[in-house]
């Protein structure tokens, strides 16, 4: 499944604030979080959870390698994510 793209939503930058800009909203996060466990097998505890993990394509490629997302460094992860987000 794709991230951001599978949700339909264009990112126009890596570092954009996702919640100011009303890409994510309630409804959405919950979205992204289920496709970040799937897609990189990250499970996403509510006790560890922080919106600024969520704020932007970097923040949310720092969060999957954190927590050890398949072996992806922090830039394999954001290119990923920012490569989903941009295809609608």
């Amino acid at each position: 499944m794709k991230l951001f793209s599978a949700m339909h939503v264009e990112v126009p930058t890596p570092q954009a604030d996702l919640f100011d800009s009303g890409i994510l909203d309630s409804q959405r996060m919950v979205e992204l979080i289920l496709q970040i466990e799937q897609k990189f097998g990250v499970k996403m505890n509510v006790e560890d959870f922080e919106l600024e993990d969520f704020r932007s394509i970097d923040s949310i490629a720092a969060l999957i390698d954190r927590r050890g997302a398949a072996s992806k460094s922090a830039e394999d992860a954001a290119s990923v994510v920012l490569a989903q987000a941009t295809r609608v």
